[in-house]
């Protein structure tokens, strides 16, 4: 049997499926032999067994996916205490148990961090592939998200990302790591004594945060962060800018690669020592820094004798260090 000859009989044999879900089978199946190259087909066509037999699993885990996505919302609660939710769903303010801390990681799914009376979140999905699971355990909630394979070669239909949007109850927890793959978030009103957010392919924006240490983190996209409150402060991206604003009663430290990195403290700029790298421009409260020859590439470190520091690095792109205090 040839590939030309398997592709044919597989997609006779998924006759019963939307044209939707039949031609992302076979697209996926067309790239599996190309990305094998012609001198492994045959391996690959008895690696598969029947087209017919394949067409049967497809179908059948399609139909499993597509009745585990009830409309309604209402998750399946395993033995362990694990709360999960199918695909395909609207999820509407589902209430949270008690929890002391919280780590949330997401995959495609945007995530929204939002102040509220009460602990819930609410989930939506167009992706029947993909659950969203949680437990509590000793103290410390873990929501995740989970995107299904299940068929030779690893196909997987993936409609897009959805939203998970989580209400807290305004409280000081013990520990906050939110994670995200393929997607943003924004976090608001939370307070912890460890905060951490972080964003594969996303950016990350915070507001209204207060935390002991906090931790913002994304690789292709930008920072930012307006009325925040904490001692150390942690800013990282590698594809994009950061731009945060608050009180910072600590040690910072920003630093990028590709991007302009602004910070304004609350505190006098005499409050920190200062270490600033860049390639281009660096600027302290409006004035910009000059240096000691066009060849100097080294970092410029102002010492105020201070109990802060703030060290800030990027290579293209300018770096802005201001106080909105006037001392």
């Amino acid at each position: 049997m040839t590939k030309h000859e398997f592709l044919y009989r597989l997609d006779a044999a998924l006759a019963p499926l939307p044209k939707s879900d039949r031609d992302d089978a076979l697209r996926y199946y067309e790239d599996y032999f190309a990305d094998a190259g012609a001198g492994n087909e045959a391996r690959l066509i008895e690696e598969l067994g029947s087209p017919e037999a394949l067409a049967d699993e497809i179908i059948t885990s399609l139909g499993k996916s597509g009745a585990k996505a009830g409309s309604s919302g209402e998750p399946t609660v395993e033995e362990d205490g694990t709360t999960r939710f199918g695909g395909s769903v609207r999820v509407k303010q589902h209430l949270l148990p008690a929890f002391s801390s919280l780590c949330v990681e997401l995959v495609n799914s945007k995530l929204r961090v939002l102040k509220s009376d009460r602990c819930a979140l609410s989930w939506t999905t167009d992706d029947r592939f993909t659950t969203l699971e949680y437990r509590v355990k000793d103290g410390r909630l873990h929501i995740k998200e989970k995107p299904e394979n299940g068929f030779p070669g690893g196909f997987h239909r993936n409609s897009g990302g959805g939203e998970l949007t989580l209400y807290l109850a305004f409280k000081e927890y013990e520990s906050v790591d939110l994670a995200c793959v393929n997607s943003s978030m924004s976090v608001e009103n939370v307070r912890a004594d460890k905060l951490s957010a972080s964003s594969v392919n996303g950016s990350v924006e915070a507001s209204g945060l207060l935390a002991a240490q906090l931790k913002l983190h994304t690789v292709n996209g930008s920072v930012s962060s307006a009325d925040v409150r904490c001692g150390q402060l942690k800013a990282h991206s590698v594809n994009g800018s950061l731009r945060l604003s608050g009180a910072f009663d600590g040690d910072v430290k920003l630093s990028t690669v590709n991007g302009s990195v602004a910070l304004t403290t609350t505190l006098p700029i005499k409050s920190y020592d200062l270490s600033v790298s860049s390639m281009s421009a660096v600027y302290v409260n409006g004035r910009q820094l000059k240096r000691n020859g066009f060849l100097d590439m080294g970092p410029i470190n102002i010492d105020n004798s201070a109990s802060r520091t703030i060290t800030a690095k990027t290579v293209h792109g300018s770096v802005r260090i201001d106080s909105s205090c006037a001392g």
